[in-house]
C-alpha cells in the first residue's frame, strides 16, 4: 500500500469499519465493491487511496458539523473538513491526469470506480451539482461499455475484469441505477438525465429469464442487474411520453419486460417455497416482492392519466406494507442518509404517482420517517419539493375524491439560498398549453429538518 501518515491511518480506518461496512451491508449492496474492491485498489493504486482517505475525513468532518448548512459551505471548516478537501483534490487531479494519458491502462474501470467515490464524497458534503455533474461525466465517458455483454460466456461487462471482478461488476450498475432513481421526480440532477439516455445498454429482448441453476448470491447478483436494466429503460420511456404517446417499439418491449419480471416473481416465489436456510429465504422473498414492486411500477409508468395506479390502489397498499416491514427490520441504514436507495425511489414513486389519497398519504408518511435533519442535502431537498407538489396538487382534490389532469404538477427547478435557510421551488402544470407555473419557498423548519 502506498504509504500513509499517522493522521490518514484514522481515516482509511474511519472508511473501512464505519463506511464501506454500512454502504456494503445495504440491502441492494453493492457488496463486493464496497468491502472488497476499493479496499483492494487502493493498496495499489493511490488516485483511490487518496478519495477513500478523503471519505473517511469527511465522515469525521459530518459527525461534528451542526445540520443547518451543507459541509462544502460551512465557513468554519475544522481540522478534519481540510484534510478531506486536500486528498479529494490530489484524487481528482490525479484521475484527471489519467484520463488525458493515452498510453494508461484499464482508464474504464478507473473511472468507474473513481466516479462512484467522488460522487459518493459529493453527496455526504451536501454539494449536489458537483455530484451530477461528477455522475454525468463518467456516464457519458463509459456510456458505450456499460451493461453491455463482453461476449465472454456468462461474464457480462466490458469493464470489470475477466476474473475476480464482482465489485466492479455491481459498480456499474449501481452507477446507473443510482443515476436513474435520481433523475425519477427530481429536477436537481439535469446532466445525469441527459447521461442516462444516452447509455446504449442491452435491449428487453436480451435480457434473461431466472437461471435454475443460479446459486443464491448469483440469483441475487442477476436480480439487480434486471431492476438497473428495467430502469433505464423507464427513463427512456419517461422521456419519449414527454413528447409523445408510446410507440409500438416501447409497447413491445414493455411487455417483453413484464414478462421478464413475471418470471422472477415466480421463480423467487418457488425457491422461497424450497428453500430451509433463512438468510437464503430472506434473499428469494426480497427479490420476490421487488419484482411484484417493479411490475406495478412498470404496468402502471406508462399511462399518462395516472388511472392505473387507482386501479391498482391494493397493490400499491400492498407494496407500502411491504416497505414497512423492510424498514424495521433494517433499522437506522447509513447508505439512506446520504443516496437514494430502491426504498426511498418506491416510496416516492407512491406518493407522487398516486392520487389516491390513501396511498398517497400513506406513502408521504412513510417517507417522512426516513428523513430527519442530519440528511444529506439531497435526501432532505427531494422530500421538501415532493412534498410542495403533492400539497399543491392536493388543494384541488374535488367532491369525488380525484385529482383532475389539469391540476397535477411536475416539479421543474429548485435552488438553494446561499445561507441554505429557503429552497425555491418551481411546479410546472402538466396539462396543456399554456402551462401555469409556481414559484414557492420553502424552509426546512416547515418539515422538521432544520
Amino acid at each position: 500500500m502506498p504509504r500513509l501518515g499517522p493522521g490518514e491511518v484514522r481515516y482509511y480506518d474511519r472508511f473501512r469499519n464505519q463506511v464501506a461496512s454500512a454502504m456494503g451491508h445495504q440491502v441492494e449492496g453493492p457488496s463486493d465493491f464496497w468491502l472488497r474492491c476499493v479496499l483492494r485498489e487502493s493498496s495499489v493504486d493511490d488516485c483511490i487511496l487518496d478519495v477513500v482517505v478523503a471519505i473517511g475525513a469527511l465522515a469525521y468532518a459530518r459527525d461534528c458539523a451542526p445540520s443547518g448548512r451543507p459541509l462544502f459551505l460551512t465557513s468554519s471548516l475544522d481540522q478534519h473538513y481540510r484534510e478531506a478537501i486536500t486528498h479529494y483534490a490530489r484524487a481528482l487531479e490525479k484521475l484527471r491526469r489519467r484520463i488525458a494519458d493515452p498510453s494508461a491502462v484499464h482508464l474504464q474501470r478507473t473511472i468507474l470506480i473513481n466516479t462512484v467515490l467522488l460522487s459518493f464524497f459529493e453527496s455526504i458534503q451536501g454539494n449536489t451539482e458537483s455530484s451530477d455533474k461528477l455522475i454525468a461525466h463518467g456516464l457519458s465517458l463509459l456510456k458505450d461499455s456499460m451493461l453491455q455483454d463482453s461476449g465472454h460466456g456468462d461474464h457480462t461487462s466490458r469493464i470489470a475484469a475477466l476474473t475476480d471482478d464482482d465489485g466492479v461488476l455491481e459498480a456499474e450498475s449501481f452507477l446507473v441505477r443510482t443515476a436513474t432513481w435520481n433523475i425519477q421526480y427530481s429536477p436537481l440532477y439535469p446532466h445525469q438525465g441527459v447521461s442516462v439516455l444516452g447509455i446504449s445498454c442491452q435491449q428487453p429482448h436480451l435480457i434473461p429469464f431466472p437461471v435454475s441453476t443460479h446459486n443464491t448470491q448469483e440469483f441475487w447478483k442477476a436480480w439487480w442487474h434486471i431492476v438497473t436494466m428495467t430502469a433505464v429503460w423507464n427513463a427512456r420511456v419517461q422521456d419519449e411520453l414527454l413528447q409523445q404517446t408510446l410507440s409500438s417499439k416501447s409497447s413491445t418491449e414493455h411487455d417483453i419486460l413484464l414478462t421478464r419480471l413475471k418470471a422472477w416473481e415466480a421463480a423467487a416465489l418457488d425457491r422461497m417455497g424450497s428453500e430451509t436456510i433463512p438468510s437464503n429465504i430472506a434473499v428469494f422473498t426480497q427479490v420476490y416482492i421487488g419484482a411484484r414492486v417493479l411490475s406495478l411500477f412498470m404496468h402502471c409508468g406508462i399511462d399518462p392519466t395516472g388511472t392505473a395506479w387507482e386501479e391498482n390502489k391494493d397493490r400499491c397498499l400492498e407494496i407500502l406494507s411491504y416497505y414497512r416491514i423492510a424498514i424495521a427490520k433494517d433499522g437506522p441504514a447509513y447508505a439512506r442518509t446520504i443516496i437514494y436507495d430502491a426504498i426511498l425511489a418506491g416510496v416516492s414513486q407512491l406518493a407522487v404517482a398516486s392520487r389516491d389519497y390513501e396511498v398517497r398519504f400513506g406513502a408521504l408518511r412513510l417517507w417522512k420517517t426516513l428523513v430527519h435533519p442530519q440528511s444529506s442535502w439531497d435526501i432532505k431537498s427531494i422530500f421538501m419539493g415532493t412534498s410542495a407538489l403533492i400539497a399543491t396538487e392536493e388543494e384541488h382534490r374535488n367532491a369525488q375524491g380525484s385529482i383532475p389532469l389539469e391540476s397535477r404538477y411536475k416539479w421543474t427547478r429548485g435552488t438553494w439560498n446561499h445561507s441554505c435557510t429557503e429552497f425555491h421551488v418551481t411546479l410546472t402544470s402538466s396539462g396543456r398549453e399554456p402551462r401555469r407555473r409556481l414559484n414557492l419557498t420553502l424552509r426546512p423548519a416547515d418539515f422538521g429538518l432544520d
